[in-house]
């Protein structure tokens, strides 16, 4: 069967060769995807999945049979480490397809899931046929588990996978959107530490757009150091906006607005190669540095 998809596929011509082909016995759902039964499609993406009790099984696999392991956090080659959330039964929710484009679609299967609010699991580009969908482009992808959504977007001559949603690790109150940053390079995700222009290491291309931290100064004050996020890909050009501000607080004077101490910004530009991806040093952790600092604000 297998054969004769790829065969049926290879005579249209239609662009490269697919790497994996998936049955689905409702496939005539397909140009409705999401209203396919999820348990059933998740049997399809997670080899080894258990469709009588719903779990994952202890190592995950993409539909080449490949591991799913999660990236690598730094350019040291280290894998990223977060505490696994105990494994439950698998259902509809930890299914994310989205960017439908006619009969081509995005999917993530969200096998493992964390206490920071992020999930591991197999994801890819696929095209809906009548027997089922091929997938064209596949790997692990690491990133926010709720409310997440996909897109494919151009970037240098290759494509990068979008991935933005919220990552809650306790209530929703606590929830920060994030978005995640993979690039597509010959048909595999490669999820690897970014590059900083100019050389050194720009760890995972995953963006709070909220970041905040608190310190006490010496003098008791409470300096708060908050940075705002904006992340644009579109049109083959990627950019990551930041704003950041460090205001000083009197606890003496609770509900005071507070001091500003400084107040900095920077565009970010980010650039694709097969290696992975570049960016220009952010602000974050320069502001950081002035946790102890008294000097006043620096403005133009």
């Amino acid at each position: 069967m297998l054969a004769a998809i790829l065969g049926a596929f290879a005579c249209k011509a239609r662009g490269p060769a697919p790497v994996c082909a998936i049955q689905v016995s409702d496939a005539r759902e397909r140009e409705e995807a999401d209203e396919i039964r999820g348990e059933s499609l998740l049997q399809e993406l997670i080899e080894g999945f258990d469709l009588g009790t719903g779990r994952p099984p202890a190592e995950l696999r993409d539909c080449r049979g490949r591991r799913v392991e999660a990236p690598r956090s730094g350019c040291d080659g280290a894998a990223e480490m977060t505490e696994r959330r105990p494994t439950r039964p698998l259902d509809k929710g930890d299914l994310v397809i989205s960017g439908r484009d006619g009969n081509e679609f995005l999917f993530w299967a969200q096998g493992e899931l964390y206490v920071d609010g992020s999930a591991l699991g197999p994801a890819g580009y696929a095209r809906w046929n009548q027997r089922g969908f091929l997938v064209f482009e596949v790997g692990a992808l690491h990133g926010p588990a709720s409310h997440a959504r996909l897109r494919r977007e151009p970037l240098d001559g290759h494509h990068v996978l979008v991935v933005e949603g919220d990552a809650c690790p306790g209530e929703e109150a606590s929830c920060v959107r994030v978005v995640g940053l993979v690039p597509i390079v010959d048909g595999q995700f490669v999820d690897a530490p970014m590059r900083l222009r100019g050389g050194g290491c720009g760890g995972r291309a995953t963006f709070p757009l909220i970041q905040e931290h608190e310190v006490t100064l010496p003098d008791g004050r409470r300096r708060r150091f908050r940075l705002q996020r904006s992340v644009a890909v579109k049109g083959g050009d990627a950019l990551v906006f930041e704003e950041a501000v460090a205001t000083d607080f009197d606890p003496k004077q609770p509900g005071s607005p507070g001091v500003e101490h400084r107040r900095a910004s920077k565009e970010r530009r980010l650039r694709l190669d097969q290696q992975g991806l570049i960016i220009d040093p952010g602000i974050w952790e320069d502001l950081l540095e002035i946790a102890g600092s008294v000097r006043p604000s620096e403005r133009g």
